[in-house]
C-alpha cells in the first residue's frame, strides 16, 4: 500500500501527539513541571494538547477547544477514553481524522432504522410494541451508540464533518400519533433524536395522525421533521393516459407542495425526502433535487458508506416481529474492503 506524503505526515502527527503527552505526563508526575493543573501545551492546525483542570468534562473541553459539546465523542474516541482526569493530558483533534470515515480497516457504515407506528402491543408488521422499543433503544445505548441526523450524514459523505464510529440514524415514517405519545418520551430517556418523516395530507386529518403542535413540541426538543410526500402516493406510477409532462407536474407538486407545507408550518428548512413505498428511479431524484431536496430516503436495507449517494440511503424497515437477536444484525458499523459495492 502507498501512503499518499499528506496521509502519511497526519500519521506522524497523531504518534507525535501521544509521545508528547507521554513525555510530559512523566514530567508532570515526577514534579518537573510546576503546579500544571490547566494548560494547553502543543497547538497545530490539527491538534492540542492539553491538560485539564478539576472542572473539566470531555462535554466542557468540546465545547472550549471544538465550538460544540457534541464533539466530546471525537475526544473521547481519539483517546481512547470515557472521561478525563485533571493533570492527565489528552490530545484533541481540531478536524476528522478520518475523513468519509475511510479507516485502514474498511469504511465506516451507518446503520438507518425505520419505524413506523408503535403500540402498547405489537400489531400487524409495522406497528412496534412500547417493550420492544424500549428494548431496542437500550441495546443501542448499551452498545455506545449516538444518534446523528441527516443533515451531518450528508456532511460526513462531502467529507465536511466527522461523525462518531457508533453512529445510528433513527427514522420514523408517515406521521402516526404513537409517535407523540409512545415513541417520543422512550426516545427522550434514553438521549436519543429521531428523524420524522411526514406526509402532510395526513396530518390534522385523521385521529390517528401527529398535529402540528406535537410535531413542533418534538422538533424544539432537537427531533427533525422531514418530507414523506403530500398524499404519500407512489412517486414512480404514471396514470392511465398520463402524459410524461402531467406526471413531472404531479410528482413535481408531490415533492414541493409537501415542503412548502412543512416548512411555513414548523418554520424550518426542509432537506430530505423519504420515497413512498421505496420506490424511486433517476426522474424522481432529479425532481427532488429541482424541489429542493438535498437528499432522500429508501425502504431497503443495506449499508450507509462514502460510496453511498445521499439521494439513495438504505434503511432498515422494523418490523414488530423483530427479536433483539435479529436487531443486532443491522448494527454493523465497518464494511470491509472485501465486500462488492453494489449501490
Amino acid at each position: 500500500m502507498i501512503i499518499q506524503p499528506n496521509k502519511l505526515f497526519k500519521i506522524c502527527i497523531i504518534f507525535s501527539c501521544f509521545f508528547i503527552i507521554q513525555q510530559i505526563d512523566a514530567a508532570f508526575y515526577s514534579k518537573t513541571f510546576c503546579e500544571k493543573t490547566e494548560s494547553s501545551l502543543f497547538r497545530s492546525d490539527d491538534f492540542i494538547i492539553y491538560f485539564p483542570s478539576e472542572s473539566d468534562t470531555l462535554i466542557s473541553v468540546a465545547d472550549r477547544f471544538l465550538g460544540d459539546s457534541f464533539f466530546a465523542w471525537r475526544i473521547s474516541e481519539f483517546n481512547q477514553i470515557t472521561g478525563i482526569k485533571a493533570g492527565k493530558g489528552i490530545c484533541i483533534p481540531l478536524k476528522p481524522v478520518y475523513p468519509g470515515g475511510i479507516k485502514p480497516e474498511g469504511l465506516q457504515n451507518v446503520p438507518i432504522l425505520a419505524y413506523h407506528r408503535f403500540g402498547k402491543k405489537a400489531k400487524g408488521d409495522i406497528v412496534v410494541s412500547e417493550e420492544n422499543f424500549r428494548q431496542q433503544l437500550q441495546l443501542l445505548k448499551e452498545k455506545g451508540f449516538i444518534t446523528i441526523n441527516l443533515s451531518m450524514f450528508v456532511d460526513f459523505l462531502n467529507m465536511k464533518q466527522d461523525i462518531p464510529e457508533k453512529s445510528i440514524i433513527i427514522t420514523i415514517d408517515d406521521g402516526y400519533k404513537s409517535v407523540y405519545e409512545i415513541a417520543f418520551p422512550i426516545l427522550q430517556e434514553f438521549g436519543f433524536k429521531a428523524e420524522l418523516f411526514i406526509y402532510t395530507d395526513f396530518i390534522g386529518q385523521s385521529p390517528n395522525a401527529l398535529t402540528w403542535t406535537q410535531l413542533a413540541t418534538m422538533q424544539e426538543n432537537g427531533f427533525s421533521v422531514e418530507s414523506h410526500s403530500k398524499s404519500h402516493s407512489s412517486l414512480v406510477t404514471k396514470y392511465e393516459n398520463e402524459t410524461s409532462v402531467d406526471y413531472q407536474k404531479r410528482i413535481y407538486n408531490e415533492l414541493a407542495d409537501s415542503k412548502k407545507i412543512l416548512e411555513t408550518k414548523l418554520k424550518s428548512d426542509i432537506k430530505f425526502i423519504a420515497y413512498p413505498y421505496g420506490s424511486f428511479n433517476d426522474e424522481i431524484i432529479e425532481l427532488s433535487k429541482k424541489a429542493g431536496y438535498i437528499g432522500g430516503v429508501l425502504a431497503y436495507p443495506g449499508t450507509n458508506t462514502i460510496f453511498n449517494s445521499p439521494f439513495h440511503l438504505n434503511r432498515f424497515i422494523i418490523s414488530s416481529e423483530d427479536d433483539l437477536t435479529k436487531f443486532s444484525t443491522y448494527l454493523e458499523t465497518l464494511e470491509s474492503y472485501a465486500n462488492d459495492y453494489k449501490l
